[in-house]
């Protein structure tokens, strides 16, 4: 038995190596120029799917309806975007993974791009910046080409032109917020670093230097919240739990968010925290360097699968979270007060408005407003029709894994 997990312990080790040294084969990221169309421009966050290389029909089916009914002028995929360890791990595992998350987006050619979250930094065998390559492999991806070392992967930012494409009068932040780890014992969640920090600021000083010494308006993707998430919230001891403490949203602080109470009016989902919000133990300074810069107005993140909130913190800028797009093995439904399962998975929907950008008022938060789309919306029965289940773990034991795992080593070995 010995033998056997030294043998198994030098063979992973060296996939891990081999993995690194062979980033450089694939091919190399894409990219397009975005621009309003008709003075607006129009985001779909789509985050937590946790795919692997086994069918998920429920999600790409409902992906597919809300890219042809919503037609997002650019997708970001919000983090965990593949499973991880053991679901998805090794590289061909990883990128058919992913072939299937960007197979709706490719299919109609949006331009999309990405950040990551704990999952996909739990692909062990398949690094991050390997990861890049397979999305990059994708002409309609915008590969984050900013910070970037060996514990992070997928900083950036995209800019976007005006209705004639002339200037550039918009900008997406995208951040890697790094993974789960343990501290005094507890799970807790990383936070965008103080490295990314730096490079986000000297970026910032970049672009507003090319604008003319005028700051460009943007919002911004990570996977993890920030700690000034419970700005938008008050202690309520009859609220939801979240660490230690329990909260309710402050009375009245979406309301200049469209559709910022999580569209209770048409699936009945409620605005919480939950209990699985992980917010950072460690506050990077991230939020108060999004002040001194005075750029972001809004940061949109996932990770905790049911919560599906928007709204405005004191400081001016909006901090939301967006639901699961996922189908197995994740947390994506809760109970409502009478003990029944309510739905919570879907998308949400981020319009920037052109004129409200450009008009000089200077009320940048005018020209943002969102909503959420969900599987309720075209799934009546989806609570019936696709369970919580993950076909993977069901099919096969570990052993089976194990096997599988290998044999994407050996065919990716052939294909050289």
């Amino acid at each position: 038995m010995k033998n056997r997990n030294r043998i198994l312990s030098f063979v992973l080790a060296f996939i891990m190596i081999f993995n690194f040294l062979c980033i450089g084969a694939f091919a190399n990221e894409g990219g397009q120029s975005l621009k309003f169309n008709g003075g607006s421009f129009r985001i779909m966050h789509i985050t937590d799917t946790h795919y692997t290389d086994f069918p998920f029909e429920e999600s790409i089916a409902f992906i597919g309806k809300a890219l042809d009914d919503y037609q997002p002028d650019l997708v970001i995929f919000g983090g965990d975007n593949i499973k991880g360890w053991f679901g998805t791990s090794m590289q061909l595992g990883v990128k058919a993974a992913i072939d299937k998350l960007v197979a709706p987006v490719a299919e109609r050619n949006i331009p999309f791009s990405f950040i990551y979250g704990n999952h996909d930094w739990e692909a062990y065998l398949c690094p991050k910046q390997l990861q890049n390559k397979f999305y990059g492999a994708y002409d309609n991806c915008i590969v984050p080409d900013g910070f970037s070392s060996i514990s992070r992967s997928a900083n950036g930012n995209i800019l976007i032109k005006d209705s004639n494409g002339e200037k550039d009068i918009f900008n997406i932040w995208l951040f890697d917020s790094g993974t789960k780890i343990k501290m005094n014992g507890n799970s807790t969640v990383q936070g965008v670093n103080s490295a990314e920090i730096k490079w986000y600021e000297k970026k910032c000083a970049e672009l507003k230097e090319a604008n003319g010494g005028n700051v460009i308006p943007a919002i911004a993707f990570q996977h993890f919240p920030v700690e000034e998430t419970t700005k938008l919230f008050v202690e309520d001891e009859n609220g939801f739990a979240c660490g230690e403490k329990t909260f309710s949203l402050k009375p009245g602080i979406t309301d200049e968010i469209i559709n910022g109470e999580a569209g209770a009016e048409t699936s009945g989902i409620t605005t919480h925290l939950n209990k699985s919000c992980e917010i950072p133990s460690e506050n990077s300074g991230e939020y108060s360097a999004f002040i001194e810069q005075g750029d972001v107005i809004g940061l949109f993140t996932g990770h905790a699968h049911v919560n599906d909130f928007c709204g405005i913190t004191q400081d001016n800028i909006i901090l939301g979270s967006t639901l699961s797009a996922g189908g197995f093995n994740i947390s994506s439904r809760f109970e409502d007060s009478e003990g029944n399962p309510v739905e919570a998975r879907g998308v949400r929907i981020i319009d920037i408005d052109e004129k409200a950008l450009t008009d000089g008022d200077g009320d940048n938060l005018e020209a943002i407003s969102t909503f959420s789309v969900y599987y309720s919306d075209y799934f009546t029965d989806s609570l019936e029709k696709y369970p919580q289940k993950y076909k993977a773990f069901d099919e096969h034991d570990f052993g089976e894994w194990i096997k599988i795992e290998f044999k994407y080593l050996i065919d990716f070995l052939k294909s050289l």
